[in-house]
Formats: structure tokens, C-alpha cells, sequence
């Protein structure tokens, strides 16, 4: 393993109200030489001091967060798992939904659909939501989760610096993310197939 490796950071929530579990998964390259033993630790670690909090932030305080799982690329090979973690999403109130999530597009310097990702996150709470779509203060704490991802790249000496971006399974590439965005509207399971 080595400075250009590509891993994906698969995060995973459980619902206390629900038996629904939900996953982020994202993509990410090691830019320098490493901190903490294995690249997996490292990573968590990075992931974890530098875009958790803002994370945690967006979702609501039903959302448990259970495990991190960090895989190789392209082989899939899981090389690390945190369990036990014990962390809860930060909005309070009745929560909308498990079905609806935040969205938030990638964009690379690749064109095509191979350029572009999605990240969902788990159900927020209902003051999140204006007349059925994302509130301005909502849009704002995934934008804090969008520059948390983006100080990963500057996270200084706690940790190796990472490059989050988009894996495209049938280029088998990893492309750095150039643009993300919060999405102005919810994402639902059904979209989630497209």
C-alpha cells in the first residue's frame, strides 16, 4: 500500500426508532505518506477528526453511528472496521422520514456519468424540511460536511492527507471531486435506483 492507493470509507448508521440501517460510502485516495499504522486507521482517523462532527451535524439524533469499514480498490478487499463506535447525528426533533435523505452531488474533471457521484445521508429532522424541500439551514450543514470531506486534503499532522472523489466501477478509475453540491431537493429510495 502506498502514497496514490485508492480506498472507499463505507460509514454505517443504525435507526433507534426502526430496524433501518443506512451506509455512506465514499471514495478516497491517499495523497501522502502515512500517520497511523494502516491506511484504514489513517483514514478513519482523518474522516473522523475532520468531516464526523459536520456529519453528525446534518442528521438526525435517531441516526446511530455503528461502524466504520474501509475497503481496498479496486479489489473491494475490506483491510480495516471500527465497531463499536458510538456517536448520534445532532438534529433533534421529530425526523423525517427514513426514506428521504440529503443529497449531495460530485463533479470531476471526467465527463460523463463516470465523473459524477452521489452522496445520500440518513434522514434529518422535520425543521429541515421547507414546504417539502431541503431548508437553507440545512443546505448550510451539508456544505459543512462537503468542506469537512475538503479539509481532509489539508488535515495537517494528526493524520495522512486524503483526496475524496468518485470511483467509477466501469472505468475501474478514481477521479478527485472538483465540485460538490448540496442538492435543493430530498432524495428518496426510489431515486436512489436511477
Amino acid at each position: 500500500m502506498a502514497i496514490g492507493d485508492i480506498f472507499k470509507l463505507r460509514t454505517q448508521f443504525t435507526n433507534e426508532l426502526t430496524t433501518t440501517t443506512a451506509e455512506i460510502d465514499i471514495a478516497f485516495r491517499q495523497e501522502n505518506a502515512l500517520i497511523f499504522d494502516t491506511e484504514g486507521e489513517d483514514l478513519v482517523a482523518a474522516f473522523q477528526s475532520q468531516a464526523q462532527p459536520s456529519l453528525l451535524a446534518a442528521i438526525s439524533e435517531r441516526w446511530h453511528l455503528i461502524r466504520y469499514a474501509v475497503h481496498e480498490l479496486p479489489s473491494g478487499l475490506l483491510v480495516h472496521e471500527t465497531i463499536g463506535v458510538t456517536a448520534v447525528g445532532g438534529l433533534t426533533g421529530e425526523m423525517l422520514s427514513v426514506q428521504l435523505a440529503g443529497l449531495i452531488t460530485h463533479r470531476t474533471a471526467l465527463l460523463g456519468r463516470s465523473g459524477r457521484g452521489r452522496t445520500y445521508l440518513p434522514s434529518a429532522n422535520e425543521v429541515s424540511s421547507s414546504n417539502g424541500s431541503p431548508s437553507t439551514a440545512y443546505l448550510d450543514l451539508m456544505q459543512d460536511f462537503i468542506d469537512g470531506l475538503d479539509d481532509m486534503l489539508t488535515g495537517g499532522a494528526s493524520f495522512a492527507n486524503w483526496q475524496y472523489g468518485v470511483w467509477s466501477p466501469t472505468l475501474q478509475e478514481f477521479n478527485a471531486a472538483t465540485v460538490s453540491s448540496p442538492r435543493q431537493h430530498f432524495a428518496t429510495q426510489r431515486l436512489r435506483t436511477r
